[in-house]
């Protein structure tokens, strides 16, 4: 729904003041489901008896059976529990040695759902309803001061708030939904000033607030005191649920990430002088950015723990399913995890652009089109100086006051020059044909993306501990005693980040040449080439990954780091490298008759040496294989399609007022008969590639060998040949399990 309204303020022969306000609302209730797993009925009474079963001897209740969940005793023993398979939910003086259900599992117990389809263990139909509520505010202002000046004044606000059910991919369970609260308000201020017929200055001045909030559904309650949970002292700002991990479940708990709050201020001034002089069009500009942005990570500050099922296995190894949630009845985690303090960083950068254009018609078939860009990006500054970067020359982490580097540890990119050139030609002196055809350098300014995810928010300004269990003393890491000490790691501590201190801004070189036709009245073919070059893009990897240097003499392989004092390092540096060249045609029909047409169809190949620093979009390889070897990484872009075809149509039906039929319709037969159109697309796409993986204990996602046609011999149901593949064999010669597959 939305309504509108404008007019001169003041009505009279001299209007020189008009305003202009619309709304627009929207409000959205759509139902979501999606099928996963919860635990059974019984076990939520700790009887896990329905999964066991008799072992070789076909006698149910010994040690030969198959499934058998163990009891601990208070020494840390496992042994059958007094009822086999059925952890006591209370004490038992019966059986004083017999470690019971934790009171804290007991009381989150009352938030987890049991299955619900029929005919399943532990099938579960998860349903909710997801609200979304917009709301968009414009007011305008307009003001001519005399006929050579004039100047407008425009407010927009957009606030959007709603609930999701399902906040993530991993979690189902009712009762731990997100609430979302946006806002954004823009205010913008601009003046035309016409000097001459031939000079004209338009100035613009804005302002630019955003804020948003994720927010965990009980975050109302500090679950962790109320469960009597030590350890954790997230605050009122903080609190809600923790996050509560159980191998083969959905996970439950307010997002550990949740409340997200993100603030983004900027302010902007932009002018750009238009002089005209005979046959050239000479513009000449600046656009300066102030850009702040505010935001906290408080991952795991209520507390993160998860379940693996070590603790109630026969045989230690982790298992999920009715293991997993039998280690947590007992309240007794595999890991546990928390943050310590919050406090969000405040981050500030400014950014600058200068630019002329020169518009030359040199003849009346032929424009050319000039110009060059000059752009710089500082880096951003903390407002405390919490910034950190690991620096691979020095082998050490150093913080932003460091006097051998910058505040913000990161040197500017000063060489940012993008000259541009364009031409339109009309070879036969007429509108009918024209080519046209340019090419350019342009910089993506993403430094302020980078310094907040690699430099900001880490340690030792975020201190996050993950504690692990200790075989050989199960009972140690519980509900109980979270955090034990002697137990923990510091996240972060020996696991910077980093980016380079000479930071290199991407370029990207574009170029094309299209030919547009008129084959008929209001009918158009063109058809164009299309290719650019990017360089200095990022791409992330481990730093310090383990590289293989030999096996030792039972075969196993012996890997080393280059930092052996670090765990793996998360850097991302700018040698990142992309080629894309394309054939794009299209046919169009302007409207005519009521009718409109658009049929586009692209040739295109794009090629990179990675395609996202934010982890591959398909074949989910992290980092690349051997970071000794990028150009190993050179392949089809993740997002590649080699053919993409389009079609669309818009046609107004020929009935009501002013149409062929029922032209002097009106009342309810032109409410009801009149303005009706038929809209049509179709979208046809080329499959876009994947990488093959493998993993193993002593390397993860990595590219396996290439030893045949995958497209050959292609099995039953299948859309290539798997038998193509063979995970690489290390020797002592050559101890590399890097495959030659490419990407």
């Amino acid at each position: 729904f939305n309504f509108g309204e404008g007019g001169p303020v003041f009505r009279s022969g001299r209007d020189r003041t008009f305003f202009f306000v619309s709304y627009e609302g929207t409000r959205e209730r759509r139902s979501e489901s999606a099928f996963v797993t919860a635990p059974n009925a019984a076990w939520l009474r700790g009887d896990f008896r329905n999964v066991r079963g008799p072992g070789k001897d076909g006698i149910w209740g010994n040690a030969d059976d198959t499934n058998r969940v163990l009891c601990l005793t208070k020494t840390g023993q496992k042994v059958e529990c007094p009822t086999p398979n059925v952890i006591p939910l209370a004490p038992d003086p019966r059986f004083p040695n017999i470690v019971a259900a934790s009171p804290v599992s007991l009381q989150i117990l009352r938030f987890v759902p049991a299955a619900n389809i029929p005919g399943t263990l532990d099938g579960y139909a998860a349903q909710g309803l997801n609200r979304t509520d917009r709301d968009q505010w414009l007011a305008r202002v307009d003001h001519r001061f005399s006929a050579n000046n004039s100047f407008y004044v425009r407010y927009a606000n957009n606030w959007r708030t709603g609930y999701d059910p399902f906040p993530s991919s991993r979690n189902f369970y009712p009762g731990f939904g997100r609430d979302v609260d946006y806002k954004y308000n823009n205010l913008a201020l601009s003046d035309t000033h016409v000097f001459s017929p031939r000079v004209v200055n338009e100035a613009r001045f804005g302002f630019y607030f955003q804020k948003n909030q994720n927010l965990g559904q009980n975050r109302a309650i500090d679950y962790a005191a109320l469960f009597g949970i030590p350890g954790l002292t997230p605050g009122p700002a903080y609190q809600g649920f923790p996050a509560i991990r159980i191998d083969g479940f959905s996970e439950f708990g307010d997002r550990p990430n949740d409340p997200f709050i993100y603030n983004i201020r900027t302010g902007q001034f932009f002018d750009v002088v238009n002089v005209t002089n005979g046959n050239h069009n000479l513009k000449l500009g600046v656009d300066i950015v102030r850009a702040n942005y505010v935001e906290a990570d408080v991952r795991n500050i209520r507390g993160d723990f998860r379940f693996r099922g070590r603790n109630t296995n026969p045989s230690g190894s982790a298992a999920s399913g009715f293991y997993a949630f039998a280690d947590f009845l007992l309240g007794l985690p595999d890991s546990t995890q928390r943050q310590i303090g919050a406090e969000p960083a405040n981050l500030t950068g400014w950014q600058y652009a200068f630019f002329v254009q020169d518009d030359w018609r040199i003849r009346p078939w032929l424009t050319l089109n000039l110009g060059l860009r000059y752009e710089l990006q500082m880096p951003l500054e903390e407002a405390s100086g919490r910034l950190a970067n690991f620096i691979p020359e020095l082998g050490q982490v150093v913080l932003s006051g460091d006097p051998r580097f910058p505040k913000s540890l990161v040197n500017a990119d000063k060489n940012n020059w993008g000259p541009r050139l364009g031409f339109a030609l009309r070879p036969f002196g007429n509108d009918r044909t024209v080519i046209r055809g340019g090419g350019g350098i342009y910089y993506s300014l993403e430094t302020f993306n980078v310094i907040r995810q690699q430099l900001a928010v880490t340690y030792p300004f975020v201190i996050r501990e993950q504690y692990s269990r200790l075989s050989s003393n199960p009972l140690l890491l519980s509900f109980n005693n979270p955090f034990p000490q002697g137990r923990g790691g510091l996240v972060g501590l020996n696991t910077p980040m980093g980016i380079p201190v000479d930071y290199k801004t991407p370029e990207i070189y574009q170029y094309n040449l299209t030919l547009e036709r008129e084959l008929a009245r209001d009918l158009a073919f063109e058809i164009g080439y299309v290719g650019s070059q990017g360089r200095h893009l990022g791409i992330r990897y481990n730093l310090n990954q383990p590289l293989p240097v030999g096996l030792d003499p039972n075969g196993t392989l012996i890997t080393q780091r280059t930092y052996p004092q670090f765990g793996d390092i998360q850097y991302q540096d700018q040698v990142a490298s992309s080629n894309y060249n394309a054939l794009q045609t299209s046919l169009r029909r302007r409207a005519r008759n009521g009718l409109t047409l658009l049929v586009s169809y692209t040739f295109s190949r794009s090629i990179d040496t990675w395609s996202s620093t934010n982890n591959s979009t398909t074949g989910e390889q992290q980092y690349p294989q051997d970071i000794r070897n990028l150009r190993a990484e050179r392949g089809l872009s993740d997002f590649h399609r080699k053919h993409q075809f389009s079609a669309s149509f818009n046609y107004e039906l020929p009935f009501g007022r002013g149409r062929a039929f029922l032209s002097d319709a009106s009342g309810l037969v032109q409410a009801f008969l009149g303005g009706w159109q038929i809209n049509g697309i179709l979208t046809l796409l080329s499959e876009r590639p994947f990488t093959p993986q493998y993993s193993a204990p002593d390397v993860s996602n990595q590219r396996p060998d290439l030893v045949g046609d995958p497209y050959a011999n292609i099995p039953p149901g299948l859309f290539f040949n798997p038998a193509a593949f063979r995970r690489p064999v290390a020797t002592p010669a050559d101890p590399d399990l890097f495959g030659n597959a490419g990407r």
